[in-house]
C-alpha cells in the first residue's frame, strides 16, 4: 500500500533509499507527536524523530513573578561539537505593560571572558529550548 503526502503537510522529503525517507516540515512541530502519528499508520514499519546532534540555536524562557526574562542564543560555528559561537539577547516583559519588550542587553562569548549576569541568571537547561 502507498500513502500520498499532500503538499501542504511538508516542506520536502529525500528519499534515503527504497524503505527510507525523511520528512522536513515546513513550521516548528513535536517531532516526537508526529513520529508516534507516523508509527500508526499500517504498513509504516518504523517512525523516528531524526537525530541531530551537538547543538544550536536556543531560546531560554524564566518567569520570576509577573516579569518573563527572555534569552537568545544565536549559536554558530562548529556546532556538531557544541557550537563555538554564541551571541545572546536578553528581553523582558511584565504582564503589567501590556506586552510591551524591553531589550536589556547582549552579549558575544568569548573563552575566559566572565558572562554578564543575566546569562548566568537566564541560561540554563531548565530555562532554554
Amino acid at each position: 500500500m502507498a500513502y500520498r503526502l499532500i503538499g501542504t503537510d511538508y516542506e520536502y522529503f529525500s528519499l534515503i533509499d527504497r524503505y527510507q525517507a525523511t520528512l522536513h516540515f515546513d513550521g516548528i512541530y513535536d517531532p516526537d507527536s508526529l513520529a508516534a502519528l507516523y508509527a500508526r499508520l499500517p504498513e509504516i514499519l518504523e517512525a523516528a524523530p531524526s537525530a541531530v546532534h551537538g547543538d544550536g540555536p536556543t531560546i531560554c524562557l524564566t518567569k520570576e513573578s509577573n516579569v518573563w526574562h527572555y534569552v537568545f542564543d544565536q549559536a554558530g560555528g562548529d556546532c556538531p561539537a557544541g557550537c563555538t559561537e554564541h551571541d545572546y539577547y536578553y528581553f523582558s516583559s511584565d504582564s503589567d505593560s501590556e506586552g510591551a519588550v524591553e531589550g536589556l542587553g547582549t552579549w558575544h562569548y568569548e573563552p575566559g571572558v566572565t558572562a554578564p549576569g543575566w546569562v548566568q541568571d537566564y541560561v540554563s537547561a531548565d530555562a532554554c529550548h
